[in-house]
């Protein structure tokens, strides 16, 4: 590489991580703001909309915001590792249709009966999303781990 090539890869470099920190950043205030809001709003709601749709509200936030935890973890890895890896961003998805189930789980509580049917063909389709990302999940992370006795093996001899 020349001195050029080596500088714009250096400037290259350090502006990928300042874009990741300023992500993470986001994030950071996003989840702040998502409880904050939360708080304000739900403990009113609890007194209108009784106890059981005042928790689904408050689980399907805390799970938004496991979602947003889960991204600060994948840009805490990319900056550390300076590689992305595809299991963070499988749990993501995989948080992200359980929230959705138990969404659609609640709102069959005051739907019709057409609107039921289309619930359950909803919930069917998340659910085999579900085990879809689940098998993902388990593969790369077996993949993961047979590279890293592979790795060892090889460091030990």
């Amino acid at each position: 590489m020349t001195n050029k090539q080596k500088t714009a890869s250096r400037f290259l470099h350090g502006s990928e991580r300042l874009l990741y920190y300023l992500a993470a950043l986001a994030l950071l205030v996003t989840i702040g703001y998502f409880l904050v809001s939360t708080a304000i709003s739900e403990v009113p709601d609890l007194l209108h909309t009784g106890a059981f749709n005042a928790s689904i509200t408050v689980l399907d936030r805390v799970l938004f915001v496991f979602i947003f935890a889960e991204l600060l973890h994948s840009i805490r890895i990319i900056i550390q590792e300076d590689r992305i890896l595809a299991d963070p961003f499988l749990l993501i998805g995989i948080i992200a249709v359980i929230r959705r189930i138990l969404v659609v789980s609640a709102e069959t509580q005051t739907s019709s009966a057409a609107d039921f049917q289309q619930m359950l063909v909803e919930l069917a389709v998340l659910a085999v999303l579900v085990l879809a990302l689940g098998v993902s999940y388990f593969l790369v992370r077996r993949v993961e781990r047979q590279a890293d006795t592979t790795n060892n093996k090889e460091l030990e001899s």
